[in-house]
C-alpha cells in the first residue's frame, strides 16, 4: 500500500510533460523539462526550463495532508491532499520583459492544459493514475532585469487529491 501519492504524482505529471514535449508545435518542444531542482552556473544556461517538483527555494517540493478513508474508517483506504511545487523559467538575452513573461505564461497554460480534463487528447488529470484528479491552483510572478538581459519565473502548484 502506498505511503503518499506525492512520488508518483509528481513522476506522472513529468512523463505527460516530457510526452508533450514530443508532439509536433507543443509549447513545450523547446523547454528543458527538469525532474527537482538541478545546478545551474545561471538561470540564462537554459533559457525557458520547467521545473517539476523544485520552486528555486529552500521550501518543500511536495506536500501533502491524509485522512481517513470513506465513512471515517481507520483501517481501510485514506484520502491524501497534496501539491508538487513547479516552476517555468525564461531568460533572455535582451531586455524584452513582455516576451519573457508570455513565454513563462505560454510554459504553464501548457501544463494546466496538460492537466485539464479533455483539453488536448494528451491530458491527464489522474498524472497516469496516480491521482483521483489534479489542478494548478497558487502561481507567483518574479521577474528581474541583470547585465545579463531579461528573466521571468512563475512558481505554481499542482494541487491533487488521492485515495491510498
Amino acid at each position: 500500500m502506498a505511503t503518499t501519492a506525492v512520488f508518483g504524482a509528481i513522476a506522472g505529471l513529468l512523463s505527460l510533460c516530457r510526452a508533450y514535449k514530443e508532439v509536433p508545435g507543443s509549447p513545450l518542444a523547446n523547454v528543458n523539462i527538469f525532474d527537482g531542482p538541478v545546478v545551474l552556473e545561471s538561470e540564462y544556461e537554459h533559457p525557458d526550463s520547467l521545473f517539476i517538483g523544485d520552486s528555486g527555494d529552500d521550501i518543500p517540493s511536495g506536500s501533502s495532508q491524509q485522512d481517513f478513508g470513506p465513512y471515517g474508517r481507520t483501517t481501510g483506504s485514506r484520502d491524501e491532499n497534496g501539491t508538487i511545487l513547479c516552476t517555468a523559467e525564461s531568460a533572455s538575452g535582451d531586455t524584452d520583459m513582455s516576451a519573457r513573461r508570455a513565454r513563462v505564461a505560454e510554459i504553464v497554460g501548457a501544463v494546466e492544459d496538460l492537466v485539464r480534463q479533455n483539453v488536448l487528447a494528451t491530458s491527464d488529470p489522474t498524472l497516469g493514475g496516480s491521482v483521483l484528479w489534479c489542478r494548478i491552483t497558487n502561481q507567483e510572478l518574479r521577474q528581474s532585469q541583470t547585465t545579463e538581459g531579461a528573466f521571468a519565473e512563475m512558481l505554481f502548484v499542482v494541487a491533487f487529491r488521492a485515495r491510498l
